[in-house]
Order: structure tokens, then sequence, then C-alpha cells
């Protein structure tokens, strides 16, 4: 239980973390980087245009919490092969709800799609961090 508790505190963390050292870990810290201006900059053309259904976009963020918490409470429980899967089909559900969610913002498009790129990065870097945590293989 503990390790969920501290993947569960411990993702937003590690996350943001990228806005101060973009290139800490390489080309991949950029993912976060990118996400993290996305929301920023999503968040205030959605705050100009009064989108009030954008807050939709944070149920991806909570999706992910819930994933790295049931990693952390299965930590090693998997193999690589099966910890691949649960993060392809993780990301699959996470793309179409962003998709269907830009698909329905007709007056506000473009704060759409940027929520959308920081609902994925987040959900990426969720993904990345419960496969490590379900094989207990830690980079």
């Amino acid at each position: 239980m503990g390790d969920a508790v501290w993947l569960f505190l411990g993702l937003p963390k590690w996350f943001f973390w990228n806005l101060l050292d973009p290139v800490s870990a390489g080309p991949l810290s950029l993912i976060p980087f990118v996400g993290i201006v996305c929301l920023v900059v999503g968040t205030t053309l959605g705050a100009q245009k009064r989108a009030r259904f954008l807050w939709r976009f944070g149920l991806p963020v909570l999706a992910s919490q819930a994933l790295v918490a049931v990693a952390g409470y299965l930590r090693g429980a998997l193999d690589t092969l099966q910890s691949q899967i649960v993060a392809v089909c993780f990301m699959l559900v996470i793309l179409g709800w962003s998709l269907f969610l830009v698909y329905k913002a007709k007056g506000a498009r473009i704060p759409a799609l940027l929520l959308a790129a920081f609902s994925l990065s987040y959900a990426a870097y969720a993904s990345f961090v419960s496969a490590m945590s379900l094989t207990d293989n830690w980079l």
C-alpha cells in the first residue's frame, strides 16, 4: 500500500519537475515539458473563451493517477509483455477520450487540442511509470 501512495504522490511531482530542467533525462524529458506548456496555454485560451466543458480534460489526469496507484499496489506482479499491454491499452483509451473531447469542442478547438496534448503527455508519463512499477524494473 505504501508503494501506491508513493507513486500517487510522486507522479505529479516528477512530471512537473521537468519544467525546471526540460532536458534532464535527455530528449524524452521534453514530452512532459511540452505537455506543461500546452496545459498553461490551453487553460489560458480556454478561460478567455469561457469554455467550461474543458474541465473534462482533467479526467485523463485522474485516470493516470489511478493507474499509477494500482501499479504501485501491484508492484512486480506482471512481466514485461503484460505491463506493456496495460500501458498501450491505457494510452488508447486516453487517446480516444481526448479525440472525442476535441471533436465535441465546437467553439474552442485550439484550447481543446492543447489540453488533449497535455492529457496525452501526462498519460504517457503515467504509463511509463506504471509499467516500471508493474514489472518492478526501474530505470
